[in-house]
């Protein structure tokens, strides 16, 4: 019940302030007068209607009025202000030169020329940096040197996207990309240099491996030979002279 008698008494407040939102202005000659008394001192305060009102309860409306005239203050500080038209003037233009070259400076920040002149040369190193990074393992490279490379290069395009999306003038900006792109020549000729060794190492391994008998051929030719070399041994031993040579020998 309390709830229906709050809506009762809060509805038509808030109808109230609907209909004052939906007012528009209108000129009211008695409150226009009140304002020119209380400024001048002259005028009528509401009409002979409401005279005898401010009579009786506003006196004080004409007799301070004329001592704090808001128009002589008005005039005072117009003069006052008139002297400071040369300098604001002054002011008006250098701002407007300001603002001018900070447009310019606004357009050349956002607008990145310096990857257009730039891109064609860096994104073809980084394509053949990439291409090498992805040879490591087939050349001879373990794992860990591949992601040691990719991480030079990610740190690099990384670096790239970055000075793509700062706010800095178009000349910083070619400085930087002309640095990238130095960075991907000297390590990617780095990278071929250990190519060309992984790959040197590669087909040495491959060489001896075909040249030099596994390890259990070795074994059967030691053994062959020692075999030989005893019988041998054995052989002169018998034959007189050449007994003496092998007499000392314990080959068993």
């Amino acid at each position: 019940m309390k709830r229906f008698i709050l809506i009762a008494i809060l509805l038509p407040l808030v109808e109230v302030r609907v209909a004052a939102q939906s007012m528009t202005f209108n000129h009211d000659e008695v409150v226009m007068n009140q304002f020119t008394v209380a400024e001048t001192g002259t005028g009528n305060l509401g009409g002979s209607n409401f005279q005898w009102y401010y009579d009786l309860l506003h006196k004080s409306y004409r007799s301070w009025a004329p001592e704090t005239n808001k128009q002589a203050y008005r005039l005072y500080t117009y003069y006052s202000l008139h002297n400071e038209v040369p300098y604001a003037e002054e002011i008006d233009s250098c701002l407007k030169e300001r603002a001018k070259i900070e447009a310019l400076n606004l357009a050349d920040r956002q607008i990145d020329l310096a990857w257009a002149s730039e891109k064609e040369k860096v994104e073809h190193k980084k394509e053949m940096f990439q291409k090498n990074i992805n040879k490591i393992v087939s050349c001879g490279g373990t794992s860990a040197d591949k992601r040691r490379w990719q991480n030079v290069y990610n740190a690099i395009d990384a670096a790239i996207r970055n000075v793509q999306d700062c706010y800095m003038p178009n000349s910083e900006r070619q400085k930087s990309y002309i640095l990238m792109y130095k960075d991907l020549v000297r390590y990617n000729t780095e990278l071929v240099g250990a190519l060309n060794e992984w790959s040197g190492h590669k087909l040495l391994k491959k060489y001896v491996d075909a040249t030099i008998p596994p390890k259990t051929a070795v074994g059967r030719h030691a053994v062959s030979c020692f075999a030989r070399w005893r019988t041998a041994m054995r052989v002169g031993g018998s034959g007189g002279s050449g007994s003496s040579s092998g007499a000392g020998l314990s080959i068993d």
